[in-house]
């Protein structure tokens, strides 16, 4: 896992990546601190794969001829390729209530990722995260494909996984986490050190 700073529309926030884990604890916490004031947007990483004679590889495009090795990390070319099935989570995710936003591809083969728009509520955005996997899932299987949210499906490629941003507002709406400095508020990096210390608890 690892911290670092991120801009929103809130300021600096702290940005946590994970591959899995139960995070059931830190929820709470967040629920219990700052119900009406903390945004959580959920940035997972995916695989598209197919199945061959031997097993799995990368997706091949749904669109066109594009190999499935081809690497096009935060370009356009993969995402013309698969555009079918993701109009298709799209509109799912329109008829679910799921706020799906940005979708980009990432550096390795069949490799994408999608940000879910932050909610004030952390325990329904860990519920829209599961419910976001399993409409992936089904998505890319209508499309001959399979949606695979596993951190490293294939020893040689760039791995998967999904980070979290985190703000904490005061009573009159304030960033407690922004700042002009770097380094953040001593609030942030204490945010961060408590995080850093808990974190084998949550992986």
């Amino acid at each position: 896992p690892k911290s670092s700073l991120s801009t929103s529309d809130s300021g600096s926030a702290a940005q946590l990546s994970f591959t899995n884990g139960p995070l059931d604890r830190g929820l709470c916490w967040c629920r219990a601190r700052a119900t009406s004031s903390l945004p959580v947007p959920l940035s997972p990483w995916m695989r598209m794969l197919e199945r061959d004679g031997a097993g799995v590889k990368p997706a091949s495009a749904v669109l066109g001829e594009q190999p499935a090795t081809r690497i096009d990390a935060y370009g356009l070319g993969k995402l013309e390729g698969m555009a079918p099935l993701f109009d298709d989570l799209y509109a799912g995710a329109r008829r679910m209530g799921l706020p799906v936003q940005t979708l980009m591809s990432e550096y390795a083969p069949g490799q994408f990722e999608i940000t879910l728009q932050h909610r004030p509520d952390a325990l329904r955005a860990a519920d829209e995260a599961v419910l976001f996997k399993r409409l992936v899932k089904g998505t890319a299987l209508r499309h001959g494909r399979i949606g695979s949210f596993m951190a490293k499906p294939f020893a040689q490629a760039a791995g998967c996984g999904f980070h979290i941003h985190v703000s904490l507002q005061d009573a009159a709406g304030n960033n407690v986490f922004a700042a002009d400095d770097p380094a953040g508020t001593p609030l942030l990096r204490q945010d961060i050190a408590g995080l850093q210390a808990t974190m084998v608890e949550s992986t």
